[in-house]
């Protein structure tokens, strides 16, 4: 018996130590980990800290950030700053440069001095300035728009003072362009926005998940842009990119025109940089221009208080794969920029989260076909 005492005495001891290591975690760039798209040259840092000891703390930081993975040579040494701050660390290193990938770590001291360090993260840039922008807006015309004032009309009445007649298109639109790469990729990113919504597709396949993109902005002052990490979806030789373009809330029906609901902006319209980094260190871009073809899309009516009209028979199956028969389509015509300023669109993305199957289908009369859901929603 006094043997099992001593025995339980000693595996209550062990149970009871504390580790005594500090361990830095959740680690995030402009509030994102690891994010691709951040748009400030001075991006802010933060961290938590966890240990098993109590009144553990962080009495000093230092922040790392590098060009490489190796953070040894770093483009900015924060040094040692004696502070328990570990959110809205600020960078002020040399200045970042845009579609650029760097490396960062934090070191900290805890109330004992004693000095640990995080493991690496990584961020991304996404074009930093105007300038950055080769490509042009493109997309199916017309011609000519009215030059607004305030960069969209506000009401149905305001159009009669106008010479021309705004057109309202409800059908979507199909843009398509094919490009060759030339030799093995090391890294590639594309950004890329449609208005009013656009899908991108890269050789038959959706590029990322976000739908009803971009966010609904102002145009005339500001556009937001997507950024996705295509690397594994390229291919050495010939790729083909598809966009399919929707109305959203810069091309609205007249009925919705007025200040509190939907604005008119200008017909539908997109733009598209992609920049590719070859494995021997050779850097190409690829954008929308005068070389982009297009098609009228199998969406004849899409609005975003009344839904929309699909036809599967006006589909051009495989329309951004690969071996597709574009000779009927039209060449783009190049569209004047919304005015807005092109901003990373950093904000969660709208996806899909659910999908809801109809526990019923009702027949009232031929060729006419109502689901039941089995529940309410908007959608």
């Amino acid at each position: 018996m006094k043997n099992i005492i001593i025995i339980l005495l000693l595996i209550s001891s062990f149970s009871c130590k504390k580790d005594p290591r500090v361990f830095i975690g959740n680690l995030k760039c402009e509030y994102a980990s690891s994010p691709i798209n951040i748009e400030t040259s001075k991006p802010r840092f933060s961290w938590n800290i966890s240990s098993g000891i109590y009144g553990q703390k962080q009495t000093a930081h230092q922040l790392l950030v590098s060009r490489q993975e190796d953070i040894s040579n770093p483009i900015w040494d924060s040094g040692k700053i004696n502070s328990s701050l570990t959110n809205q660390i600020i960078y002020n290193g040399e200045k970042l440069e845009s579609n650029s990938k760097y490396y960062w770590q934090v070191i900290i001291w805890d109330k004992n001095g004693v000095r640990f360090e995080s493991t690496v993260a990584n961020f991304g840039t996404a074009l930093l300035d105007q300038k950055d922008w080769d490509a042009e807006w493109i997309g199916a015309g017309p011609d000519t728009e009215p030059n607004l004032e305030h960069g969209f009309l506000k009401s149905v009445e305001e159009q009669a003072s106008l010479t021309d007649t705004i057109k309202h298109d409800g059908r979507s639109l199909l843009l398509r362009n094919e490009f060759e790469t030339e030799k093995e990729i090391k890294s590639a990113k594309v950004y890329v926005t449609g208005l009013g919504y656009y899908e991108l597709y890269l050789n038959g396949s959706r590029v990322g998940d976000h739908v009803l993109s971009p966010a609904k902005t102002n145009y005339s002052k500001e556009v937001l842009y997507d950024t996705y990490e295509i690397t594994t979806q390229l291919k050495e030789g010939l790729n083909v990119f598809g966009i399919h373009l929707g109305n959203g809330w810069f091309n609205p029906y007249k009925k919705w025109w007025n200040e509190y609901r939907m604005q008119w902006f200008g017909a539908k319209r997109a733009i598209l940089q992609l920049h590719i980094e070859y494995e021997n260190g050779q850097k190409v871009k690829i954008t929308t221009n005068k070389n982009w073809k297009y098609l009228r899309g199998p969406v004849l009516y899409n609005c975003i208080y009344d839904g929309e009209y699909y036809d599967a028979n006006l589909e051009s199956i495989n329309w951004s794969s690969l071996n597709f028969d574009d000779s009927n389509w039209k060449d783009v015509l190049i569209m004047e920029s919304p005015k807005g300023l092109l901003r990373s669109q950093t904000m969660q993305a709208i996806k899909v989260v659910q999908v809801i199957d109809p526990i019923k289908v009702h027949k009232p009369k031929p060729g006419v076909h109502v689901y039941d859901m089995g529940q309410n929603f908007a959608g």
